[in-house]
């Protein structure tokens, strides 16, 4: 999960790589479907690649998973 954010957030543009990103997120969530973290950094992964309505349907997961989630989750 957080290696496929840091595919998408690093500050050096050089270490980004949004498809290999995603796909880290994926294959996360796929391990571990039940915990509220990795949807959240799918979502957060989804939102800074634009992907508006699936970075809000994983949030809103990574809340029901989370019994209500936190602020950063709430986006």
């Amino acid at each position: 999960g957080m290696k496929g954010w840091s595919l998408v957030s690093s500050p050096d543009p050089k270490r980004r790589d949004p498809e290999r990103a995603i796909e880290a997120v994926k294959r996360a969530v796929k391990g571990d479907p039940r915990s509220g973290g990795v949807w959240q950094c799918l979502g957060w992964v989804q939102y800074r690649l634009g992907d508006w309505r699936a970075s809000v349907e994983a949030l809103e997961e990574s809340c029901r998973l989370d019994n209500g989630g936190d602020c950063a989750q709430w986006i």
